[in-house]
Order: structure tokens, then C-alpha cells, then sequence
């Protein structure tokens, strides 16, 4: 599983978490050491967002988090306003960045 993780991206995400423990650059083969698998193991199965909210790194747009769900779809007056343009931009964040979300 670890070959499979974007390194830079974990990070950043576990130090916006309180994770600040993990090494900023990706472990090799025996450089796992226990502790490091302890807080890899607590970081991506035991932890979870329940409430609060995504914020898109590349456009700013925030995304609520209640009960553990992210709600991604835009309220009626904006789905209107925006229409296509606003899938596009959507299109165009996840194209610039790896991580294009930061919990907040």
C-alpha cells in the first residue's frame, strides 16, 4: 500500500490533522519504522472528519462536512447561476493540483 500513496499530499494533510509526526519525505523499504507505521495506521484507518468542511486549495470553494458526508453539490441559486461553467472550473482544480482539497 505504501508505493501507492502520494507522499507530498499525506503530509500535508496529516500536519493540517495534528499529525506532525511523519516524515516529510516517503519511507523505504525497512525505513518504516514503528512508530511510523503506528501513525500511518491511526492517520488513514482510524481517523475521520465528521464535521466541518473541504476547501478547494486552487479556487477557494468550501465544501461542508456533516455527519462524516462531504455535500459537493452547490445550492439551487449557484447551480443556476454557475451551470456548466462551475463542473469546468471543478475540472480545471482537480487538473492543477494532486491534493486540490484542504479540511478546515
Amino acid at each position: 500500500m505504501l508505493p501507492r500513496i502520494e507522499w507530498p499530499a499525506l503530509v500535508t494533510i496529516a500536519s493540517e490533522l495534528g499529525f506532525t509526526t511523519l516524515p516529510s519525505t516517503k519511507p523505504e523499504g525497512a525505513g518504516l519504522d514503528e512508530k511510523t507505521k503506528k501513525d500511518l495506521h491511526t492517520l488513514l484507518l482510524e481517523t475521520q472528519v465528521t464535521e466541518g468542511k473541504l476547501c478547494c486549495a486552487n479556487c477557494g470553494h468550501e465544501y461542508k462536512i456533516h455527519q462524516g458526508i462531504a455535500n459537493f453539490l452547490l445550492p439551487s441559486h449557484l447551480g443556476e447561476f454557475l451551470g456548466r461553467s462551475f463542473f469546468l472550473m471543478v475540472d480545471r482544480c482537480f487538473e492543477k493540483s494532486t491534493n486540490p482539497f484542504v479540511v478546515v
